[in-house]
Order: structure tokens, then C-alpha cells, then sequence
């Protein structure tokens, strides 16, 4: 199983607007920058597992939606 970058990142920018969330309101949720979240969301750079456990959580969605597409 390969983790694709720009999926995650396709999936945490739908959970977000869906939130109608901003990318700096999420940086400040997780104690990140809005440049790393925008980063993540155009696939440029991938996730660490802890961040995204936070993102998760702070997204309201399962490890397993943001990561899989499950």
C-alpha cells in the first residue's frame, strides 16, 4: 500500500471546506502554519502520522477516512 500525498490532501480540503473552515483557522487548531496545511492539502508534502492523528481530530473524521479513503 502506497500513501498517496495529493489524495490526503484532496480529502482534507474537502473535510475542511465541508467545515467552511479556513486554512489558517485549521494551522491554529493544530498548532501548525497555514503554509504547512496548504502545503498538505496540494500533496506537496505528506503528513506525519502524528499530525495526522490530529488532523483527524480536529477534522472530525476517522485516521482511516483521511489517510485510506476508507
Amino acid at each position: 500500500m502506497t500513501l498517496d500525498p495529493i489524495e490526503i490532501g484532496d480529502r482534507l480540503r474537502d473535510r475542511r471546506r465541508r467545515l467552511a473552515m479556513s486554512q489558517s483557522t485549521l494551522a491554529d487548531i493544530i498548532g501548525t502554519t497555514q503554509g504547512h496545511v496548504s502545503g498538505w492539502e496540494r500533496g506537496r508534502h505528506l503528513v506525519s502520522l502524528e499530525t495526522a492523528v490530529t488532523l483527524s481530530e480536529a477534522l472530525k473524521i476517522s485516521l482511516d477516512h483521511l489517510v485510506l479513503g476508507k
